[in-house]
């Protein structure tokens, strides 16, 4: 899932992120079709997919921390659910009696424990009218525990392990109103026709919008299944399901699975759409979105079977499918033109892709940018807007970022949706492999300039981490999804192990990982575990690599010193690589991040060297033989490595003597994606800081920040930026030197 952003906005996933502003990407206001609205604020036996896992104590969820994972005494392996929406699509209002629905939901599920006296489910905000066990009514009143959002079902005869039973449930909806907070226990939205995009205050000088047709649907994520469906509602119990729903009779469903049948009915005005999945899906990542919906389709051929098609179906409003200018307005079919692109990439990238179709629809209000519901992905409106590519200078790169909302929702149907994260710890196997996802697509669009500028716009949220990656101390849901440690940091890693390991070894482990949990639910320890079958042999031991880098906190800041001297066969470097890296706030930070390092020595001519070093001390002295006499040293040029690097220095052998502060970037102009070196005089041993502004005072990149010792210094600036003119700044004690810099196409 993701929460919205754009290009140097970047459609963030629902699941959670920050909005990245695109005023560093154009030097004014965002454009208006790239802002976001604040929506919602912001017979043969059954075999089930769930892995068998050791059960906690508890069969409740606890108040106390809601993501805790409960192993209950039974395996879902089927729901056959309905639910009657003629009621809230029929209202004219959005609350009360507006919103009640009633349902029943068929639960299949076979006993894996001993001694099960009943049968515990999720609900949350909806009454229990009555259940059968076996055919047999239940003649008790059940009622549902609203603290710790369940209700039991207690059982007349003990069954024995392996036996399965059917259950049906009798609901009726009782939510008051929509929510304003995606965490909140509220996964059944309605709104009216002709209200406004906007939830709560509309921005400052943004043009009112109203929504041209009635819409109801369900957003789940994380724990929000409950809410509209009784179920177990955690994501390692995968299960077959078929969705029926009926509505009014101009009104179109959009579900999981394939559409089996729709039964209309002339007395009654309505329509019964019959949805059937033929995978097992986890609670979460079942939807039903219902309006007056523009259906359309495409269909391409599978990667794997090119003689077999699969169908790509898309839900919008007809305003929104009759549009044809490409110039910010919604325009569906603009917008989805690049689905068949990115699912076949993924799919040579990871495996062929994973179910019977791929779907989208379009909501709004929406709160979340994408989520990434198994076959049918939900996508804010917003995302229906595109410019065209002379809005971007004819620049591909910032043009595909419109897409990368696209892109992060389609690669969860790989990771997420095929192989769902055990708990919600272990969120990064989703978030972060869907966010690296949008750098390899970008990638076969654009090679290495589209990978690394998508990897670099998330590179400062990466560093920003604060807790592990994997952390059990999480209690609040909306804390799964920080934008730096469930997405940025985590694709950092995956792009560190792939440059680690090379690609025929990562992209092997990664189906691998594919293949060996394929509909199922894996773990943190899963994923690494994967990694030490397939390679046996890493530069750097897998459990030192995943435990700095996923159990611990923070990344190596880099410093480097060396001298020369001439040998036989060249010079002889001695290289000292010393690591600084400090704990802060009681995190843990490792003295020693164990990394392979790359060295890369540069002569006064252009002639280069490369080395790579396994760095596994805080302190480490190499010496390299080099066929000429370098004049600098680059630490991680190609940036392998999540990392900061203090200084990248000349030869200590021949120092440049300076008694000013001192300053000139060259070549000028430079063009984007063209490297620009920074030449640093420094007089004395101070603190020196380099820092690279816009036009409009905004820090761009910060280029060095720590002592040096008096000497000439040279600094790469990656110009994966904008054109357009920015400021060049050094500062140093009192003394202050800069200098205009212009970036060119």
């Amino acid at each position: 899932m993701r929460f919205l952003s754009f290009p140097h906005l970047v459609l963030f996933p629902f699941v959670v992120v920050f909005l990245l502003s695109t005023s560093s990407l154009f030097g004014q206001t965002s454009p208006a079709f790239l802002q976001l609205d604040d929506a919602l604020s912001d017979g043969k036996d059954i075999e089930c997919s769930r892995l068998l896992a050791t059960k906690a104590n508890n069969a409740q969820l606890t108040a106390l921390n809601p993501l805790a994972p409960v192993r209950r005494p039974y395996d879902i392996l089927k729901y056959s659910l309905f639910m009657d929406w003629t009621n809230p699509l029929s209202s004219t209002g959005e609350v009360g009696d507006h919103r009640v629905f009633f349902g029943s939901n068929t639960i299949i599920l076979r006993i894996d424990s001993s001694d099960v006296q009943s049968i515990v489910l999720n609900a949350v905000q909806m009454a229990i009218d009555s259940v059968l066990v076996n055919s047999v009514k239940y003649d008790r009143t059940i009622t549902v525990n609203a603290e710790t959002q369940d209700f039991s079902i207690p059982l007349a005869k003990t069954p024995k392990q392996g036996d399965t039973m059917t259950l049906v449930v009798y609901y009726r909806i009782t939510s008051m109103q929509n929510s304003t907070n995606l965490f909140a226990p509220s996964g059944f939205y309605l709104y009216r026709k002709y209200r406004s995009i906007y939830t709560s205050t509309r921005p400052s000088g943004a043009p009112d919008e109203y929504i041209p047709e009635r819409l109801a649907y369900t957003m789940s994520e994380p724990i929000n299944a409950r809410s509209w469906m009784p179920c177990n509602d955690g994501q390692y119990d995968k299960a077959l399901m078929d969705i029926t729903v009926r509505v009014p009779e101009d009104y179109s469903v959009a579900s999981n699975g394939k559409l089996n049948e729709i039964r209309r009915d002339p007395q009654t005005k309505t329509a019964t759409f019959y949805w059937k999945h033929e995978y097992p899906i986890a609670p979460y990542l079942a939807s039903v979105s219902a309006s007056v919906f523009r259906q359309f389709s495409e269909k391409i051929p599978r990667v794997s079977l090119p003689l077999d098609s699969l169908e790509i179906m898309y839900y919008v409003w007809e305003q929104d499918y009759r549009a044809t200018i490409g110039d910010g307005r919604y325009n569906a079919r603009k917008a989805f033109s690049l689905n068949s692109e990115i699912l076949s990439t993924y799919s040579r990238l990871f495996g062929e892709y994973p179910f019977e179709k791929y779907g989208v629809v379009a909501l709004q209000p929406f709160a979340a940018g994408g989520m990434e519901h198994q076959t049918i992905t939900a996508l804010t409106r917003t995302t229906l807007k595109v410019a065209d590519l002379q809005y971007y200078g004819n620049d591909s790169l910032f043009f595909l970022y419109q897409y990368n909302v696209h892109a992060h929702e389609a690669a969860h149907h790989w990771f997420g949706d095929k192989v769902t994260c055990a708990t919600w710890y272990d969120i990064w196997l989703n978030e972060g492999s869907a966010r690296y996802a949008e750098a390899l697509w970008l990638e076969s669009k654009l090679g290495k300039r589209g990978y690394s500028a998508r990897l670099n716009l998330v590179k400062t949220a990466a560093l920003s981490a604060t807790r592990p990656i994997y952390s059990t101390s999480i209690t609040n849901p909306a804390d799964v999804f920080t934008s730096a440690i469930a997405y940025s940091k985590p694709a950092w890693v995956h792009h560190m192990l792939r440059r680690m390991l090379g690609d025929d070894n990562y992209f092997k482990a990664i189906r691998t990982y594919l293949d060996r949990f394929a509909y199922q639910t894996a773990t943190t320890e899963d994923f690494i575990k994967v990694f030490k079958d397939v390679i046996p042999n890493p530069p750097v031991p897998f459990d030192t690599f995943f435990k700095q880098w996923i159990y611990q906190t923070g990344y190596p800041v880099y410093n480097i010193s060396w001298d020369l001297r001439p040998s036989s066969n060249g010079y002889a470097g001695n290289v000292s690589l010393v690591q600084s890296q400090t704990a802060m706030n009681g995190s843990d930070v490792p003295n020693v991040f164990a990394m392979p390092v790359t060295l890369t020595f540069v002569s006064t001519d252009g002639k280069r060297e490369t080395r790579r070093i396994i760095n596994t001390q805080r302190t480490q002295t190499e010496t390299i033989i080099i066929p000429f006499a370098p004049v600098r040293v680059l630490v991680d040029e190609d940036e392998d490595i999540l990392r900061v690097v203090n200084n990248q220095a000349t030869a200590a052998h021949a120092p440049e003597t300076t008694t000013r502060l001192a300053l000139a970037a060259y070549p000028q102009p430079t063009q984007v994606g063209s490297p620009m070196t920074i030449r640093v005089d420094v007089p004395r041993l101070e603190s020196v800081r380099v820092v690279v502004f816009d036009t409009l005072g905004k820090t761009v990149e910060s280029v060095h920040d720590g002592f040096l010792p008096q000497g000439t210094y040279y600094f790469d600036l990656h110009t994966n930026i904008p054109q357009g003119n920015y400021i060049v700044q050094v500062t140093s004690g009192t003394e202050r030197q800069a200098q205009l810099i212009s970036i060119v196409r």
